[in-house]
């Protein structure tokens, strides 16, 4: 991957750069104010989205329903494109024969404190349904044992930007946390408790948010068994990607009360089906994949590039570079 932005790096200092952006008309001018002065070809959200112009020499994209169309053989892309800088984290959502041979740098972490703050309030929606136990009349009058926040367990699947930001948020609730992730604690990471077992996880927390990306290892991951080992009542959260849930297992562990609730921004598939079991259960939240929302991921991505650029032609790593074996 070095020699691939070190060519980069080398047609930048010869000649404009090539840039598709097929995401959003602002970040045209961004791109283009860089000092090797890029050339930026508009092409907003194409049906098929790999058909770019044949000079193309950066793809800037994001997963639009035009990718869903993708065909799983390799299309034939222009032999200049050497970088995929994508908006989303996740890069599951491309074919794989784009992002091959390539430098490929997402937009982890754009959207990370908006995403955070959306596994508090779900959080907050268990312990403190208020809006349930609003008074609207006399015959509402009445008192009920809220939970509290303070002292509850919060496990993390995943420690990348948004695993990071949702345990700096629960940690100033007061909020006990531990996390799962594949790499060893640092000085930095102060109260936040460690272990490598999602089944430890599970079996140890109140709510637990998963925050992982999806590989071949995470899919499937909250599972039948799993759930058998989980805390009773166990409140999940997923704001990753609907496949890390088995979904059959995630309904017969709700119904049977080992689940007690679920707050779900993604599923498989996305939209679930009208009259699918989730959609009427009053201990399920579905919400449309919107956890990013209230973010302005546009203006972060379009410096996010600049930046990147500024890395490559000094010979310094991009910003979010993916490492294609991990899977992210």
């Amino acid at each position: 991957m070095t020699d691939v932005k070190q060519s980069i790096a080398a047609d930048a200092r010869s000649r404009p750069l090539v840039f598709v952006n097929q995401i959003a008309e602002c970040l045209n001018d961004v791109i283009a104010s860089h000092s090797s002065r890029p050339q930026v070809i508009f092409d907003p959200e194409p049906r098929e989205p790999w058909r770019i112009h044949e000079d193309s020499d950066v793809l800037v994209t994001r997963a639009f329903d035009g990718w869903k169309l993708a065909p799983e053989k390799p299309q034939a892309l222009p032999p200049r494109l050497r970088w995929v800088q994508t908006m989303s984290a996740g890069i599951d959502f491309y074919p794989r024969w784009l992002l091959e041979g390539r430098l490929v740098t997402t937009g982890a972490g754009l959207t990370a404190p908006v995403i955070s703050e959306y596994v508090i309030a779900a959080i907050i929606r268990v312990e403190k349904p208020i809006q349930k136990l609003a008074a609207r009349s006399q015959k509402d009058w009445f008192q009920t044992r809220l939970g509290r926040i303070e002292g509850r367990r919060l496990g993390i699947f995943g420690y990348g930007a948004i695993g990071k930001n949702i345990a700096q948020l629960a940690l100033a609730l007061g909020m006990d946390v531990m996390v799962c992730r594949r790499s060893d604690p640092t000085p930095q990471d102060g109260p936040i408790q460690f272990c490598s077992s999602i089944a430890e996880l599970a079996g140890w927390s109140d709510h637990l948010a998963l925050a992982a990306p999806a590989t071949e290892e995470t899919r499937g991951i909250f599972s039948r068994g799993l759930i058998g080992i989980a805390k009773p009542g166990l409140h999940l959260i997923n704001v990753s990607r609907g496949d890390l849930v088995d979904q059959d297992a995630l309904i017969e562990g709700l119904q049977g009360g080992a689940i007690g609730h679920a707050t779900l921004d993604v599923t498989t598939p996305e939209p679930l089906p009208d009259g699918h079991p989730l959609y009427a259960k009053d201990n399920v939240i579905v919400t449309p994949h919107i956890a990013w929302s209230g973010a302005d991921p546009e203006n972060g991505l379009g410096l996010r590039i600049l930046r990147s650029l500024d890395a490559i032609l000094e010979g310094y790593p991009p910003e979010a570079e993916v490492n294609l074996t991990r899977g992210y």
